[in-house]
């Protein structure tokens, strides 16, 4: 199921036209860079602070996964795995202070592959991504994703509002009246596909 399936695609008319609803990834676009730096100097910029995001952003699902957040998705076991080992390295348990600097060093390589999205986040590993064909390189294809399949997805409670969302959005799309055989079958198997994510996410973390 592509995390780019818009329910409003599979119907005839104007509707067919509009942009997707819940995109699965956010989209960057950088600004110019500014007068007298250098296009070199200004990419290390814009790269280093990614960086640091990056890390903020996979230090927030750590601390989650310390809270008892756990992923539904295909590549949530290895994650699980990565930051239940860091951890017990850091002795991380309640009434220990933890050494920041360490843990952010032990997490960086995690940061390195975390690319935030609205239905999942994708630890991006080449060899187990399904959005990729043969000799892709070292980001994933959004517009290929596949979420709810991919072993480097992972899918917890921070998503569960992108897929109610389109849960909502391809039930309105049901209702349709115009809708073709063909057309009402293709969002029912979608509806149902993301009512199994949902229902994951709520048996993950129960």
């Amino acid at each position: 199921m592509p995390s780019h399936i818009d329910a409003r695609r599979l119907m005839p008319g104007p509707a067919s036209h509009r942009r997707s609803g819940p995109q699965a990834f956010r989209q960057f676009q950088y600004p110019t860079p500014p007068l007298g730096t250098s296009a070199s100097g200004f990419r290390a910029e814009v790269a280093a602070e990614e960086a640091l995001a990056r890390l903020a952003d996979v230090v927030e699902r750590y601390e989650d996964f310390k809270a008892g957040v756990r992923s539904s998705a295909p590549g949530g076991t290895r994650t699980d795995n990565e930051f239940a080992r860091v951890q017990q390295e850091l002795h991380d348990f309640p009434g220990r202070v933890v050494d920041e600097r360490r843990l952010h060093a032990m997490l960086k390589a995690s940061a390195h592959t975390l690319h935030i999205g609205t239905l999942n986040d994708c630890y991006y590993q080449p060899e187990t991504a399904l959005c990729r064909t043969a000799g892709g390189g070292d980001r994933p294809l959004l517009n290929n994703c596949r979420p709810d399949r991919c072993g480097n997805s992972t899918i917890t409670a921070r998503h569960r509002g992108g897929w109610e969302a389109a849960h909502g959005e391809t039930e309105r799309a049901l209702a349709f009246v115009g809708l073709s055989d063909l057309q009402r079958t293709a969002l029912r198997e979608h509806l149902s596909d993301i009512t199994k994510v949902i229902e994951g996410i709520d048996r993950a973390n129960g």
